[in-house]
């Protein structure tokens, strides 16, 4: 998977859609496949519907990107990220096929 692109002026672009793609497997990886339930999102948090919640923390998912984490219901984690939560959703969607 190509991360970074060349440009004319010779520094690296971020090739944004694979970093989503990335961000989306990880985050998969991270909560567990078999443990997600439902995917939503919001205009900043990716919304997750889960069977278990206790082991997602803040320092978890600031490695994979995210800003933090916020827990609102024992079977709910919300993944915050900015505006690219819909992209991310979307990829792990396409992923998980849900």
């Amino acid at each position: 998977m190509i991360l970074f692109k060349k440009t004319k002026n010779k520094k690296p672009k971020i090739d944004k859609r694979a970093k989503f793609i990335k961000m989306a497997e990880d985050t998969i990886e991270y909560v567990g496949a078999d443990n997600i339930i439902n995917i939503d999102n919001c205009i900043s948090r990716v919304r997750l519907t889960v069977k278990k919640n206790d082991f997602i923390d803040n320092a978890g998912a600031k490695k994979i990107g995210y800003i933090g984490v916020a827990k609102p219901g024992s079977e709910a984690v919300q993944l915050i990220i900015g505006p690219d939560a819909e992209v991310i959703a979307n990829e792990m969607k396409k992923i998980l096929n849900k």
